[in-house]
């Protein structure tokens, strides 16, 4: 990074995978080997609901990677499965952190003048006042302070959301003819076993409305 310069990164990261135990633990172990923590995590799925259907597992991260080590980490992100997306984008937040720090300095500069004041107030009056000019300004000198520590981690630990999602069959993504070549000809096999299918349960389905016409006839 340039000197002086405050950037933000975060990324989107969407995976599909057919071992979703294998592919979480492999999430984790890279965040952790990063440095990094997770600051939110919501998980489902991996149960058969009262229809008899199996709710594939799922699980949602917001993970903070810090700074230096956010792009071997996303370069790592094959690990986890079939990654289908992965959005990654930068925010310069250098103006607002410079406006926030001169803010500081003036507030703390405006501190010191009413403290100093305070100690030579004699008027009761005057004293109050002070008092509560002094105590707007230290309202306001926390507000900041935290916003700087917002922006300071911010721009320290960089935000990755995942999305991991267990599937039957993951999303193909065919890149020469022979791929397409052979994706195609998989459908084609995969339609014409359903057709199949289809067709026999027609048939055992059909078949007692054929036994009776064969008897009347």
């Amino acid at each position: 990074l340039a000197t002086g310069l405050k950037l933000t990164y975060s990324a989107n990261i969407s995976v599909e995978t057919l071992d979703y135990d294998k592919s979480l633990e492999a999430v984790l172990d890279s965040i952790n080997k990063a440095g990094g923590f997770i600051s939110y995590r919501n998980e489902g799925g991996g149960y058969t609901s009262t229809y008899g259907t199996y709710m594939k597992k799922w699980v949602r991260l917001e993970a903070r990677i810090p700074a230096g080590n956010y792009q071997s980490f996303l370069d790592g992100t094959a690990d986890f499965g079939n990654v289908t997306s992965l959005l990654s984008s930068m925010e310069d937040i250098t103006s607002q952190y410079v406006d926030t720090e001169a803010r500081l300095s003036s507030l703390n500069a405006q501190r010191e003048r009413l403290e100093e004041m305070m100690k030579k107030a004699e008027d009761v009056s005057d004293l109050i006042e002070i008092e509560a000019q002094l105590s707007d300004t230290i309202y306001q000198i926390e507000s900041y302070t935290a916003k700087k520590n917002t922006f300071d981690n911010l721009v320290s630990y960089s935000t990755v959301n995942i999305e991991l999602n267990e599937v039957s069959v993951v999303t193909y993504k065919p890149e020469t003819f022979w791929d397409r070549l052979l994706a195609t000809i998989g459908n084609s096999l995969r339609d014409f076993a359903d057709f199949l299918e289809d067709l026999l349960l027609g048939i055992i389905y059909l078949l007692p409305f054929a036994l009776v016409l064969f008897l009347i006839a």
